[in-house]
């Protein structure tokens, strides 16, 4: 059962991560024989060792690294947009930074191969935060620059100047888009562009639609109102799994259904 419930204060999010660090702490601090057993017998659920589910993150038996974690939102997301899965992924990486334990990568370059001659690249990497994150699109028309899950920039291969889109909120309390001319101080490499952008009033959190819209399919008993279904995960899943045996492995890797069955 999954039960929302509407409140003051303590269901900001600040507060309630709050509490729960607090609650987290005052658990493992406790000295009683039994706390200590349950804090270091976590065979039962399935995990080998508290760190294991503190971090499990880190280890294969729990997740498969960045690629799982931050890439398949790429993967599925260019699965819609061109209507089709990669054919092939190669991939270069491996745990470099940290000697820490870890199982998987910390640093994953992906590369896949699309039909129709289009390719996406996936970077993830622990040690440089420079651009922070990003998704850029690249054509022979321009390219479009997507920034914190609210910001668009674009460049017209024409020679045009250099535009900003921005996501707020409308009065309605849908997502509505302004343009302006770019904060070109803003963007890496865009240092001919002009213009002053325009300030964001009212900004809303990307993550909030997607559990407003995971909510009413539950409650409709309609999965068409999430925009994606379960075949479209498949198919993600598939292109993350062979981009992790392609890193392993050092070898290029089929990411068609077909072949993933079989291998």
């Amino acid at each position: 059962n999954i039960v929302m419930r509407e409140g003051g204060k303590e269901d900001a999010p600040f507060y309630t991560e709050q509490k729960q660090f607090e609650l987290y702490f005052q658990y493992l601090a406790e000295k009683e024989p039994e706390f200590e057993a349950k804090i270091h017998d976590t065979s039962e659920y399935g995990y080998e060792s508290p760190d294991m589910l503190g971090n499990w993150r880190l280890y294969k038996k729990m997740s498969h690294g960045l690629m799982s974690e931050l890439g398949s939102h790429q993967i599925d997301v260019c699965n819609w947009m061109w209507g089709a899965e990669p054919d092939y992924v190669s991939c270069a990486g491996g745990i470099w930074a940290y000697d820490d334990g870890r199982e998987v990568a910390d640093h994953v370059f992906s590369i896949f191969q699309y039909p129709n001659e289009k390719v996406m690249t996936f970077t993830s990497i622990t040690t440089n935060k420079f651009d922070h994150y990003y998704d850029q699109v690249m054509g022979t028309k321009g390219t479009a620059f997507l920034t914190g899950e609210s910001e668009a920039y674009y460049y017209s291969e024409s020679g045009g100047k250099l535009g900003e889109v921005k996501m707020e909120e409308s009065g309605s309390g849908k997502p509505a888009g302004s343009a302006s001319g770019s904060r070109a101080k803003d963007m890496a490499g865009a240092g001919a562009a002009e213009g002053d952008g325009a300030s964001l009033s009212n900004p809303f959190d990307p993550y909030r639609y997607e559990l407003e819209k995971f909510a009413s399919a539950i409650r409709k008993g309609d999965p068409s109102l999430v925009g994606c279904d379960g075949e479209a995960g498949y198919k993600a899943a598939i292109a993350v799994l062979r981009s992790v045996q392609a890193q392993e492995e050092n070898k290029v890797k089929s990411c068609r259904i077909a072949d993933a069955r079989t291998a």
